[in-house]
């Protein structure tokens, strides 16, 4: 009996040992609870932490989305903007019809607009942030974020037009002249009152005097 005593004993202390600050056993309230205290102090990364083992043992759909709804929000300030994006997104998905969809639908894509891409990358990502903004706008027209997202969007289309100017520069310093004047005059087309304009009409210029030489 002794003997039998002492291997529960054991087995008791090694499950709580296994799992953090002995999660699995205290109660799932509070277990929710210390997510939200660790979200409202800003300890974001231990909020991910908990979340992690908090989240599989969720049942309820209430619950699951008002712990989801954090965990979005905790990738974000943690600055994983890709998972924070993927998550609010599947948020959006999964509840057409929750109180917090205007916020989810523009946090999808202010999430990614805060990722950095290089203009020498590809810009997938910026794409995929404007298409979510886009989509925000055209939803909410009159929404709470239209501000933060009209913002955001002109950030991102500086981005991509940075990037086609870089595009054009490759063409030309490869002697491909008609390439390069081909993407500026869809740059014009596309971004007419540019701050770039003034860079994009010298550089077609030059592109245009290099091709007459080489005709």
């Amino acid at each position: 009996m002794l003997n039998l005593l002492l291997i529960i004993c054991f087995i008791s202390y090694n499950l709580v040992e296994a799992s953090p600050s002995g999660a699995s056993i205290r109660p799932l309230s509070e277990q929710k609870e210390q997510v939200i205290q660790l979200f409202k102090q800003k300890k974001y990364a231990k909020a991910c932490k908990q979340l992690e083992v908090v989240m599989p043992l969720l049942t309820r759909k209430l619950d699951r989305l008002e712990m989801q709804f954090l965990q979005a929000y905790c990738k974000f300030y943690i600055k994983q903007y890709e998972e924070s994006s993927n998550l609010f997104h599947n948020f959006v998905e999964q509840n057409p019809a929750a109180l917090k969809r205007e916020e989810a639908v523009f946090m999808r894509g202010y999430s990614l607009s805060f990722k950095e891409m290089d203009v020498h990358l590809d810009q997938t990502v910026t794409h995929t942030a404007i298409d979510y903004l886009e989509a925000y706008i055209a939803d909410y027209p009159s929404g709470c974020y239209l501000d933060k997202a009209m913002q955001a969007l002109q950030t991102l289309q500086e981005r991509l037009m940075k990037k086609s100017l870089h595009v054009a520069h490759i063409y030309f310093r490869l002697g491909l002249y008609r390439a390069a004047m081909v993407v500026l005059e869809n740059f014009k087309r596309t971004y007419p009152a540019s701050f770039l304009a003034e860079a994009v009409d010298r550089l077609w210029l030059e592109s245009k005097q290099k091709l007459a030489k080489t005709a």
